[in-house]
């Protein structure tokens, strides 16, 4: 028999949750908040012992530290026996005995950080550094809201707050500029002026409020209130310190004082359009509803407009018009949004799929203006981004129809100035509770609205001649606009004989157990549908249950079985028979009653043909579409023939086929989801044909979501082949996320099933893509032979693409090694292969990649002009990213000491890769703007860009980026004069490139510890270190790291009083700088002629 647990057994976890009801408040003066209540504690003595506890929450802490604690190192005798009276009395106080535990010689407490205001302002402070600046600003803003005052104000320990407290409150200083600095880059300088007086004020000495508030008085045009704050804050240290401002604090002054363009307020990368107005046709004949329309605008524009974003719900039941109301009312309001008003179809109602926040905020980024490949990966950046786009416009955003208020909740702005009004069958309380959304429900229509919207559709002679059939057709039809407007028209010979037979029909009789609402949409859909043509009856049919919601004449001629002029023809007559909505003069919808009406009616034999036309005609369409972009799947997917009459739609031009693949994006997506539950092979070959393209555009949770589907399907149907394109794709995905270990796997998983399949075009692919992962990795002895296989395999299948790609990873794999020159002719290769098969996208990859092979050779003219043409062919075709080619013409302009240039293209760089969330290109960026801050002599600057630089390569296993990264750290604590941590840094980057046989540094490594021995007074192992990373340097082509390679060295022989040695370095170093135009060779010049040669 087990013994019981004594209270004093329970564990942390368990004492987390019996004091979950219970916070602490170290941000001002020390209070417990019990079920929300402050509570103070009383007793100076006990805040001190509770805060230093909840300092170190988790952590034991000694009673030596409590007692010099309390009595400031001077303790009483008996301390020990008083500190455990004061716990206990503590213990007491809380109410939670167990929540302060007694351990060895020491203390402890165990809640979680965010229970503690100091633990979740660190929190709040850690994710604000790594995101974006509108959600920066929110996280900095909730974190600074936690302050109460002074940290510890009232703890009455000089030693606590010193240790402590001063390290809280400069934690904060940190969070206000940090804000500060958001804030400015969101372009919000005209309000930021008057806080920044205030924290001038009460931070005299703090030299970074000054230059921000510099800084937005010159945006705000008060260049001479900038410039006078500058002497103001220079009187202010001489006076105080007798020192002279910072340097970066004087460089802004002279970039006010000369109006450099840097300083202006940050322009939108995305352009700023015009306004977007996308609503669906209003309908003109809408009558009634005045009431509603009245409150519902009065709701979506309150007289104090700018103090929150008003969020209205209209809920209602099926076909009660709540879409037609809530488009009539964006129509009336349109002149109090002047910048746009967006809809959204949110497919509440459909059971399978209600679109998700990640579908739809792709979606409203690019109808805001923001180009696909700028839409970030992340979901939270999504956000971030979508709610920038809107602050300070005013814009109406129409959700219709949605499911939930998870659904909803992230697309709600986050600045007043924009409203929202959702449209749902249900109410959405949690809205309601939460956000203060206002709720809105709209019943049936009165019996005058109902005989006003008849009027409006028959004619006001035909209602008046028999306004008694007229009533009782609105009741029949339960005044439902929708089944009104069915009704409408089918009417034909009089209102008295439609409801006659409208009287007759069975299904009131037979349905009676249903709704009013729904009876009488059967009755007048039934009716409606007996009115038709008999081919109209049929394309209904089979337009109720095909598994797309808004669709094209593509989809309505596949499904129907007919050409694009007959279905055209067709949905005409729906559409006058209000059967269908038309979004624009291609787009279709049908409203979610009469789907479901026209769904029951298909039968199996109709059912079954038309789903496999249109699954064959969307299937058919997107290969010729996505082969017109160039972004076909690099082998043969043994592409089914088309059923009969499948109509398929062969795009004229790479801008048709683009608009067309991004049109139907979540059509094909729906269809790909629609064959895997049906367990069709075309589920997995659709997935296969598109992804490419929806890696390229960023649709990056569409990208793994289709390829895994296709993954289950094709294991399920045993289908070798599949399973193996299906894992190529999802491992491309994953590479497109930066998530290379998922990719490796799945590569590695398809390169065994396309060998199994005899799929040598696939093998290729898988290998040369297992190639490049490898590369990234940094893995380099198992990439080049991978490589080398996968040329041979392309080569045997005639698979050029895949030649292609493959030529120009071995370029990058032998840039790696350090054989630029045997990079360059697998590139030239490569080069001519993509032009062999017209693909300018390869072309520019390629020309990029010839780019930073020809800096690193000092060919610096043939760089810039390669890079130049890769950044003309991306911008000619249209949806390429640039970030990477910006890098490497800062990189060159870097080398060349163009400094200003080289910046402004790494910013861009930087930017352009945060926002695509492209986070090797990022780690690129942020080692070139490293290296600029160094060359600028801002050391300290650099320091962080390439700590971020070296986290980031290490979470997404980016080897060379983790190489250049460790490299920049040497550099810049070299700068820095931290000896011992640059040797570190140094060695660490030359054991990640021997383990990797990555070469491509390694003679600017020699270089960098032949500095650091030289700055530590080792002359001699200086010389010889330098002299190694000079001939490495020549061997491989790398002339900027051999000249100052040969700069080094001659200062170490000169400190060795080799005086001639030291001329003969300096010589051939001014002549290797000096032929590469590189800044240094002014200063081998200057050695040369100077004293100390």
């Amino acid at each position: 028999m087990g013994s019981a647990s004594s209270p004093d057994s329970a564990g942390p976890r368990l004492r987390a949750e019996r004091a979950a009801k219970i916070r602490f408040r170290l941000l001002g003066p020390v209070e417990l908040v019990r079920d929300g209540v402050p509570s103070p504690v009383r007793a100076g003595k006990h805040r001190i012992v509770l805060a230093t506890l909840l300092l170190h929450t988790g952590r034991t802490v000694g009673a030596q530290e409590l007692i010099d604690n309390l009595w400031d190192e001077d303790p009483p005798d008996g301390a020990r026996t008083t500190l455990r009276a004061y716990v206990m009395r503590l213990r007491q106080a809380i109410g939670v005995p167990d929540l302060i535990t007694t351990v060895t010689d020491g203390y402890r407490v165990d809640v979680p950080p965010e229970d503690v205001d100091a633990g979740r302002f660190d929190q709040l402070l850690a994710l604000a550094r790594t995101s974006r600046p509108g959600r920066a600003v929110d996280l900095l803003s909730e974190g600074l809201a936690l302050w109460r005052g002074p940290a510890l104000a009232d703890v009455p320990s000089a030693r606590l707050r010193q240790n402590e407290a001063v390290a809280l409150d400069e934690r904060r200083l940190h969070a206000a500029e940090l804000r500060l600095d958001a804030q400015l880059t969101l372009g919000r300088h005209q309000e930021l002026v008057t806080e920044l007086r205030t924290l001038t004020t009460a931070n005299p000495l703090r030299e970074r409020f000054w230059g921000q508030l510099m800084l937005a008085l010159y945006r705000a045009d008060r260049q001479a209130e900038a410039l006078t704050i500058y002497h103001q804050v220079r009187r202010l240290l001489a006076e105080e310190l007798a020192v002279e401002p910072s340097a970066e604090l004087r460089d802004l002054h002279q970039s006010i004082l000369t109006s450099d363009p840097k300083l202006a307020p940050p322009q939108p990368s995305i352009s700023s359009q015009a306004p977007v107005f996308r609503m669906p046709a209003h309908d003109a004949e809408s009558v009634g509803r005045e009431a509603e329309l009245a409150r519902l605008t009065a709701l979506l524009v309150p007289a104090q407009l700018d103090l929150a974003v008003p969020v209205v719900t209209l809920s209602g039941p099926a076909g009660v018009g709540k879409t037609a109301l809530a488009v009539r009312a964006a129509g009336e309001l349109r002149p109090r949004f002047p910048d746009g008003q967006l809809f959204v179809h949110l497919r509440g109602q459909e059971p399978a799929h209600p679109l998700t926040p990640a579908e739809v905020l792709p979606r409203l980024l690019q109808a805001l203006g923001v180009a696909p490949k700028q839409v970030p990966a992340d979901e939270d950046e999504q956000i971030s981004l979508y709610r920038s786009q809107l602050a300070g416009k005013r814009v109406l955003l129409v959700l219709d129809n949605a499911a939930t208020p998870d659904q909803v909740r992230p697309l709600l702005p986050g600045e007043p100035g924009c409203a929202v009004l959702i449209t749902s069958r249900n109410a959405l309380r949690g809205l309601i509770v939460l956000q203060g959304a206002s709720p809105l429900s709209l019943d049936v229509l009165t019996a005058n609205d109902s005989s006003a919207l008849l009027a409006a559709l028959l004619g006001q002679r035909a209602v008046r001649a028999e306004p008694a059939a007229v009533a009782e057709l609105a009741t029949l039809c339960a005044h439902l606009p929708q089944a009104l407007r069915i009704a409408a028209g089918t009417i034909t010979t009089g209102v008295a004989d439609y409801v006659r037979r409208l009287r007759k029909s069975d299904l009131l009789t037979s349905l009676a157990v249903e709704s009013d609402e729904e009876a009488a949409m059967h009755a007048t859909f039934d009716l409606a549908y007996e009115a038709l043509p008999p081919e109209a009856r049929r394309l209904l049919r089979l337009l109720g249950q095909i598994p797309i919601l808004e669709f094209g004449i593509l989809a309505a001629a596949a499904a129907g079985g007919v050409t694009g002029g007959e279905a055209l023809a067709l949905l005409g007559v729906l559409d006058r028979a209000h059967l269908i909505d038309q979004h624009d003069a291609e787009r279709f919808h049908l409203p979610d009653l009469v789907r479901r009406h026209a769904g029951r009616l298909v039968t199996e034999e109709e059912r079954a043909p038309a789903l496999t036309r249109l699954r064959d005609s969307y299937l058919h369409t997107a290969v010729a579409a996505v082969e017109l972009v160039g972004l076909a799947p690099p082998f043969d997917i043994g592409l089914p023939p088309t059923a009969d009459q499948t109509p398929v739609c062969r795009p004229s031009d790479r801008d048709v086929a683009r608009n067309w693949l991004g049109d139907e994006r979540a059509n094909l997506v729906a269809l790909v989801r629609d064959a895997a539950e049906a367990g069709l092979p075309m589920g997995w070959q659709l997935a296969v044909v598109i992804s490419r393209f929806l890696v390229t555009q960023r649709h990056s949770a569409d990208a793994v979501a289709t390829a895994q589907a296709a993954r289950r399907l094709a294991a399920r149907l045993g289908d070798v082949f599949g399973e193996a394109a299906a894992n190529y794709c999802l491992a491309t995905a994953h590479a497109d996320l930066g998530q290379t270990r998922p990719a490796l796997d799945h590569l590695e998983q398809a390169v065994e099933l396309f060998r199994e399949s005899g799929a040598t075009a696939g093998e290729a692919a898988a290998l040369s893509a297992l190639a490049a992962t490898h590369a990234e990795l940094g893995v380099t002895e198992r990439a080049a032979p991978n490589a080398t296989d996968a040329l041979s395999l392309a080569r045997a299948a005639g698979a050029v693409e895949t030649e292609a790609k493959t030529l120009a990873r071995l370029g990058y794999i032998y840039f790696d090694l350090g054989h630029f020159d045997e990079s360059v002719t697998f590139l030239e290769q490569a080069l001519e292969c993509y032009r062999q098969i017209a693909s300018p996208v390869g072309e520019a990859l390629v020309r990029n990649n010839m780019a930073n092979t020809y800096r690193e050779l000092g060919r610096y003219a043939e760089a810039i002009e390669q890079a130049g043409e890769s950044l003309r062919i991306r911008r000619t075709v249209g949806g390429e990213d640039e970030f990477d080619v910006l890098d490497t013409c800062a990189g060159v302009h870097l080398d060349t000491g163009q400094y200003e240039i080289a910046r402004r293209e790494a910013e861009v760089s930087h930017r352009l890769a945060v926002r695509a969330g492209a986070r090797g290109a990022t780690v690129n960026a942020l080692n070139t703007l490293g290296a600029l801050d160094l060359a600028a002599g801002r050391p300290e600057q650099a320091l962080p860009r390439h700590g971020e630089a070296l986290q980031l390569s290490r979470g997404i296993g980016f080897g060379n980026g983790e190489l250049q990264s460790q490299l920049g750290l040497a550099r810049t604590k070299l700068a820095l004069g931290e000896l011992a941590s640059a040797l570190a840094h140094a060695t660490q980057a030359l054991d990640i490139g021997d383990a990797a046989t990555m070469r491509c540094a390694e003679a600017a490594t020699l270089h960098v510890m032949a500095e650091i021995q030289l700055a530590s007074g080792e002359s001699g192992p200086a010389v010889g270190r330098a002299e190694a990373a000079a001939a490495l340097a020549a061997r491989t082509g790398q002339r900027l790291v051999e000249g100052r390679s040969l700069l080094t060295a001659g200062r170490g022989h000169r400190a060795l009083g080799a005086t001639g040695a030291a001329r003969r370095a300096w010589e051939r170093a001014a002549q290797v700088l000096g032929e590469l135009g590189a800044p240094e060779a002014g200063a081998a010049a200057d050695l040369l002629h100077g004293d100390g040669a």
